[in-house]
């Protein structure tokens, strides 16, 4: 009789190890995941990246410059007095969304302005607005053949009620170039349309002819869009051959909401702010993993005395 208590006792607790060790690799699993797996963003994150996803997009429409990818990481926030603020890094990439790089409008005002001047010009004059016009011609080719990649930073406020979610409509971006923060809606409504680019093209050109009305006159001749006559033909280019125009799709500084230059793209944020949630979801795997292993000890520890105790 004694022989065989330790047998009926053995087995189950044999079993109870069988099952502990079938539980190790699912909770070591478990941990894995909690490891590698990111949480998902909050809701007030996601309504904040939806609104830097408009004004990307929004943008990008206005100043045709197709989205290639755009990628939306939060890298930091804080609530002070009642306001959220975050603070996300953009990575765009785009092309010019142009069939070809006479659409591009200030490629198209340098060559309004230059059929218009070149009949009164000279040759030097000429051959120098020629060759600024092959190189917007190929910068433009160029944007509409390679993708770009363009960086920029956004700054999020958002008011927030009593348990410190977020009110959706009351988000605004700062964006680069812009002082303070406006809703998606002004920041859209303050990019200029292709007449902006076109005159900005037109003038400049004619502020290199020499022509009377260059200069501070011109600026009012490229705002109505360079339609004057020259009074005189236009003189030789200036030795300095001035800044050159603007990159397609790069809004002019103006006053605020100031528009940047778009370059692509995720609608969904990417952020370190779960890291606390899953510290605690690891955490609680390695506990259930050191609560097994005792159980195992302890079962273990038992057998063996239940063992000596049959013996005797």
């Amino acid at each position: 009789m004694l022989c065989r208590k330790p047998i009926s006792v053995g087995r189950p607790l044999r079993r109870k190890h069988l099952l502990v060790a079938l539980m190790l690799p699912f909770l070591a699993a478990l941990f894995l995941t909690a490891a590698t797996t990111p949480l998902p963003p909050s809701s007030d994150d996601v309504s904040i990246a939806k609104s830097i996803e408009a004004y990307i997009y929004g943008r990008s429409e206005t100043l045709r410059l197709r989205v290639d990818s755009l990628s939306i990481n939060k890298v930091g926030a804080e609530v002070q007095e009642g306001t959220y603020c975050s603070a996300w890094e953009i990575t765009l990439r785009f092309r010019a969304d142009y069939a070809r790089p006479e659409e591009d409008p200030y490629l198209a005002g340098m060559l309004k302005c230059f059929n218009e001047l070149k009949a009164g010009s000279d040759a030097a004059w000429v051959k120098w607005a020629e060759d600024e016009i092959d190189l917007r011609r190929a910068e433009v080719q160029d944007l509409i053949s390679y993708v770009q990649e363009r960086q920029e930073r956004v700054t999020a406020y958002a008011q927030v009620d009593g348990s410190g979610r977020i009110f959706p409509d009351t988000v605004k971006l700062q964006v680069e170039g812009t002082q303070g923060a406006h809703t998606v809606q002004d920041l859209l409504r303050a990019i200029p349309g292709p007449e902006y680019y076109e005159d900005a093209g037109y003038k400049y050109l004619r502020d290199k002819s020499g022509e009377p009305g260059a200069g501070a006159g011109g600026q009012q001749g490229a705002a109505t869009g360079g339609q004057g006559e020259p009074a005189t033909s236009p003189k030789s280019p200036p030795e300095s051959k001035g800044e050159p125009g603007p990159t397609p799709g790069t809004a002019p500084a103006q006053t605020s909401p100031q528009v940047i230059k778009p370059t692509t793209r995720s609608p969904e944020p990417r952020t370190g702010d779960n890291d606390s949630k899953r510290s605690q979801l690891i955490l609680f795997a390695t506990g259930l993993i050191l609560i097994l292993i005792v159980i195992l000890i302890v079962s273990e520890a038992h057998s063996q005395k239940r063992k000596h105790s049959g013996r005797r």
